[in-house]
């Protein structure tokens, strides 16, 4: 945000300014998806090199929106549309390395993101208690 400051108050004293301006728009808006899938992949990456498991994480620099975006391309089933409240609770499988995870999405109050991260095992355990508790 800073360079785009700086280069529209530049383009106003020297106009070819300008093209530098126009171009570096450009190169955010092409650009942006892998930024977000960058951002995205280093905190779940340094949560699994932690072992941080079953730790909801809140991301308060990231909103909801590109984080859901984020787990639809990687597998994540959506209810009816992007936009409906049943979507505040995402999860998907994610290999890293040898190993498959649970990835877990969470939209908070202030329209962030939470995120968890779980060992596909311990999801299954999990999963399997619950199906299997008397009601």
């Amino acid at each position: 945000m800073g360079i785009l400051i700086v280069l529209f108050i530049g383009a106003i004293f020297f106009p070819p300014l300008w093209v530098a301006f126009i171009v570096y728009i450009i190169y955010l808006i092409i650009t942006a998806k892998a930024r977000r899938n960058k951002q995205i992949d280093y905190v779940i990456l340094s949560l699994i090199a932690q072992r941080r498991f079953d730790e909801d994480i809140h991301l308060k620099h990231l909103y909801y929106e590109p984080v859901q975006k984020y787990a639809i391309e990687h597998g994540a089933k959506i209810n009816f549309e992007r936009h409906n409240p049943a979507n505040n609770i995402m999860g998907f499988f994610m290999n890293v390395g040898e190993e498959e995870y649970y990835i877990q999405i969470m939209k908070m109050p202030d329209g962030s993101a939470s995120l968890n991260v779980t060992p596909k095992e311990n999801f299954l355990d999990f999963a399997r208690n619950i199906i299997n508790m008397d009601l």
